[in-house]
């Protein structure tokens, strides 16, 4: 018992103390949200007063320059009498019929725009706004309080002389319009507002009896003046009265301050309210907790139990996920390296030989070497999808590049299997997309490779079309259909399963892991799009992807996959040829696996470039140093440095010639997000092993220096 009421009583500090602590925190913050909406309110007033004066500015500035204009015109007395006339007609119209009519002196002449007649002794030139004027040279002053003689109101004024040195023109604003806007300055009730001019004089007070004092020489409001002009804060802290206030201040375009004064104990008193009241319920809430908390402490404990063994449970799930990852990892390292150095070999082996029955074999080798490639790809992308790690690219790509890539595959595999092509590609497909379009590739070349599995006799079908979504939006329609074996119906509703195959490609003895259609609705929904089949035995299938794409260029591709005018004898005497030339070129390549590195300098013999080789990052190092490469290949996966440390020795060597050569990482590491995090350390390019001889030679064409290039043919 005793161990339980002291965690009770730990309990209740606890709280008490986050009870306690949380609210000061509130309170203080409370206080300053009050103090920075006073500050708000008093900003948004100022920003009225100066929008006030310059709209009062503007429309003398405009009745001055109308009255100049007629008076170097010469027009005579009831023409500018005129002018002032119409002028504040328009102002009371236009603007605010609250305004006074604009007055002045003009060639010694008192002109009123409201057709005020002066009464006996008035004197233009000895009012207060006259002289003023005159001194001020053409600019614009305001003129502090006065008694107005026409209203026998309180007024100040706008005032401005003409060109002629001694005429002027002048609009008053009476204080019953700025009192208005003054008074209108509080905060829930509370406070109280004034304004003042440049030398302190009260223009306009929440007080009437207080307009035209002087508060700089008044003892008790002097130093918020001087406070004010200093420039002091938008709000500070002082005695008036004999108590705590907080004084908001902010000056107007024209030097006039603005002041919002506020007792504190009206300004916080909502603050404290809810402080107070708050604070009551969360310790009565908390309290209440305490008493449920520990009742229900003591009926949980078996719900505990059963949570700590999900939880325990769901580690070990990530933790075999985790593994499943280092694994799929290793394994494609591992298994991408040797089927690197088979194809590779064979690749010369095609190119070198002569002898028919040793082609025939090395076909063979290839055929199966790509197998084992897809079969590793299928797994990894399954593994990608099912952890939701798959990464899409989305860049512009041109679709009848595309396009004519997929049509030649399927011309090339279709004659191996004496089949029928049709090709049947909309022309008027946007000539530029946007989109992933090496997932795009992956999922149309699975459909093409599917359809050729399961057909025998007939032919394949190709087609592409699409429609306007918006402006910038595209949806692509791809069909495959094929004269193959076909689907039955129950069959269908598990097309898609992982590592499931139809009866009828078991009893054809078909191989593959039953995963490619199963990453191709995954890809498709992972870009957004649809897939859907319809297939009748012994008939055949038809598969049509929708998948969203941007556009890019929205002209029309053109005539697209047409069937190609070079014979297969052109074309494969072409593929045997090497892209370019570049004897002057020298490339370095990285990897602690010589065969690697055989079959990198064999594949690139035929373009007579410069090979240099390292066995690991510390003789590439040292090898970087001493010679000035065009180009470095480096693969990661290297005993201490590994391929990336290498790489950030030699960009961060500021003495090495290679401190900015292009770096390639060629690199069996192809699982999810490999390339993004190889471009994020780096890295120029990424390329995965095996290699393929015409996508290095295009790279390397890329960033080789074009005066070091010769090249041989565009295919």
């Amino acid at each position: 018992m005793l161990p339980f009421i002291v965690m009770m009583i730990a309990v209740v500090a606890s709280v008490a103390f986050v009870v306690i602590y949380s609210f000061a925190s509130f309170y203080n913050r409370a206080k300053n949200d009050a103090r920075e909406l006073g500050s708000t309110i008093l900003s948004a007033k100022t920003q009225s007063f100066t929008g006030y004066t310059e709209k009062i500015k503007a429309t003398l500035d405009v009745a001055a320059v109308a009255v100049e204009d007629d008076m170097r015109k010469g027009i005579d007395y009831d023409g500018i009498q005129s002018v002032f006339l119409t002028e504040s007609e328009m102002i009371k119209r236009d603007i605010d019929s609250n305004f006074s009519g604009i007055y002045g002196v003009v060639n010694g002449e008192y002109h009123d725009g409201e057709g005020w007649i002066p009464t006996e002794g008035f004197i233009p030139t000895e009012r207060p706004w006259y002289k003023p004027a005159l001194a001020a040279d053409g600019q614009i002053v305001m003129i502090p309080p006065y008694i107005d003689a026409q209203t026998a109101d309180v007024c100040i004024t706008f005032t401005k002389s003409l060109y002629d040195k001694k005429s002027v023109v002048a609009f008053d604003v009476f204080l019953s319009m700025l009192q208005e806007m003054v008074s209108g300055i509080k905060m829930s009730g509370k406070g109280y507002a004034f304004l003042t001019a440049h030398d302190g004089t009260v223009i306009a007070h929440s007080d009437i009896n207080e307009i035209g004092k002087d508060y700089s020489k008044e003892e008790a409001m002097s130093g918020i003046i001087q406070s004010a002009e200093a420039g002091s804060p938008s709000s500070f802290e002082t005695l008036i009265d004999g108590e705590e206030s907080t004084v908001f201040t902010n000056m107007t375009d024209d030097g006039w301050h603005v002041f919002f004064i506020v007792k504190n104990s009206d300004l916080y008193e909502g603050v404290r309210g809810v402080f107070y009241r708050d604070l009551i319920v969360m310790i009565l809430v908390s309290a209440l907790v305490v008493v449920l908390g520990s009742i229900a402490a003591r009926r949980s404990r078996k719900q505990l139990d059963a949570e700590e063994e999900l939880i325990r449970k769901a580690e070990i799930a990530d933790r075999s996920n985790q593994l499943k990852t280092i694994f799929l990892s290793s394994m494609s390292h591992e298994i991408r390296t040797p089927i690197n150095s088979v194809l590779g070999m064979n690749e010369m082996i095609e190119r070198e030989s002569k002898e028919e029955n040793i082609l025939s074999y090395s076909k063979n080798i290839e055929s199966a070497g790509n197998m084992l490639l897809a079969i590793v790809n299928n797994i990894l992308d399954f593994s990608k999808l099912e952890s939701g790690d798959i990464s899409l690219m989305d860049k512009p790509y041109q679709t009848a590049s595309l396009m004519n890539d997929l049509a030649e595959y399927l011309r090339d595999r279709i004659k191996e299997k004496k089949l029928s092509a049709f090709i049947d590609i909309d022309e008027n497909i946007p000539s530029y997309l946007s989109g992933d379009q090496t997932r795009l590739r992956q999922v149309i070349l699975n459909l093409l490779s599917n359809a050729l599995k399961y057909t025998e006799r007939g032919g394949i079908t190709f087609s592409a079309k699409g429609r306007k979504l918006s402006e910038d939006k595209y949806l692509l329609s791809v069909t495959v259909s094929d004269t193959g074996v076909g689907i039955d119906k129950k069959e269908l509703e598990k097309l898609f399963a992982s590592f499931e195959k139809s009866e009828s490609s078991v009893e054809g003895h078909i191989q593959g892991t039953g995963l490619g259609l199963t990453i191709v609705k995954g890809l498709v929904e992972a870009m957004g799009g649809t897939i859907s089949i319809e297939s009748e035995p012994q008939k055949g299938s038809t598969f049509t992807v929708e998948i969203p794409q941007g556009i890019s260029d929205s002209r029309p591709a053109g005539p697209i996959a047409k069937e190609p005018e070079k014979s297969e004898e052109e074309k494969d005497k072409l593929k045997k040829q090497p892209l370019f030339e570049a004897p002057d070129a020298h490339i370095l390549a990285v990897d602690d696996n010589d065969i690697n590195l055989a079959v990198l300098s064999a594949l690139l013999k035929r373009t007579k470039v410069n090979i240099d080789t390292a066995l690991g990052g510390a003789e590439a190092i040292e090898m970087s140093k001493e010679k000035k490469y065009d180009l470095i290949f480096m693969d990661h996966m290297m005993p201490d440095p590994d391929g990336i440390e290498t790489l950030h020795r030699i960009q961060n060597d500021t003495g090495n010639p290679n401190q900015n050569t292009p770096e390639v990482a060629l690199t069996a590491n192809a699982i999810a997000g490999a390339e993004k995090m190889y471009i994020d350390e780096g890295f120029a390019a990424y390329l995965t092993k095996p290699v393929n001889p015409q996508k290095i030679e295009k790279l390397i064409k890329e960033f080789l220096p074009a005066e070091k290039i010769n090249v041989l043919n565009d295919r």
